[in-house]
Order: C-alpha cells, then sequence, then structure tokens
C-alpha cells in the first residue's frame, strides 16, 4: 500500500510536466487511502497548477 511519501513523489512527477488533472487524482487517491496531504505533496500539486497550460491560478488559491 503506497503512503504519502509514494503519492507526493509520483505527485512531483506530474507537477514538473503541468498534469494538474493528474495530481488531483492522486489527491482523491490519497485521501481514499485515509492519508492526509503534507507540505511537500501541497507544494508538488501547486507546482502542477503553475506549470499547466493554461495556469490555474483559481485551483491554486483554492487549494490553500
Amino acid at each position: 500500500k503506497p503512503n504519502i511519501v509514494t503519492y507526493a513523489s509520483l505527485a512531483l512527477t506530474y507537477a514538473n510536466a503541468g498534469l494538474w488533472s493528474k495530481v488531483e487524482g492522486l489527491l482523491e487517491e490519497l485521501m481514499q487511502d485515509s492519508l492526509t496531504m503534507n507540505s511537500h505533496f501541497l507544494f508538488a500539486m501547486l507546482l502542477s497548477y503553475s506549470k499547466g497550460k493554461p495556469r490555474q491560478s483559481d485551483r491554486a488559491e483554492a487549494a490553500f
């Protein structure tokens, strides 16, 4: 079973490619696994929003 480090590492990979929808999907999966988002996952999420085409500033603001 994956832990938060696994999810955050995968999220960072997607984030660098701007694949914010994949990162959001990982967030749903980790919540289904009864895990909570940590600062590393949040960083990956915000990074994915900034690298997405087009940028997802509204989603980034809502993440806080």
